[in-house]
């Protein structure tokens, strides 16, 4: 299953970003000189990718996963690698908690 996920990761970031495992079930992406305008757009296409994608267990069975996203953008959320994660980490669990809070225009849980 992780193999797929980051298949899927590595297709959809340019050739100049890093898409690697960091831990368990997360990724990171290191996207130089990528406009922090353009960061809520890359989520949201990174996050509809994985939502539509179908992956097979060993048994056959199909099954969906979902992808929580936290950014940061150096110097400007940070200047070390850990105040980077940290914040990266906070806007994740951000993200996580607003894609599992009902939808109000529908009811469905996104």
């Amino acid at each position: 299953m992780l193999r797929e996920v980051a298949q899927a990761l590595e297709n959809q970031f340019r050739d100049t970003d890093t898409v690697c495992r960091w831990a368990g079930d997360e990724f990171v992406v290191v996207m130089p000189a990528v406009d922090r305008g353009l960061i809520h757009e890359i989520v949201d296409r990174s996050q509809q990718l994985i939502d539509e994608l179908e992956i097979a267990t060993s048994s056959g069975r199909m099954v969906k996963v979902g992808l929580s996203a936290g950014w940061a953008i150096f110097p400007d959320d940070g200047e070390t690698f850990e105040r980077l994660m940290q914040c990266a980490d906070e806007r994740m669990y951000q993200n996580k908690a607003a894609r599992h809070e009902p939808s109000e225009a529908n009811g469905v849980r996104r």
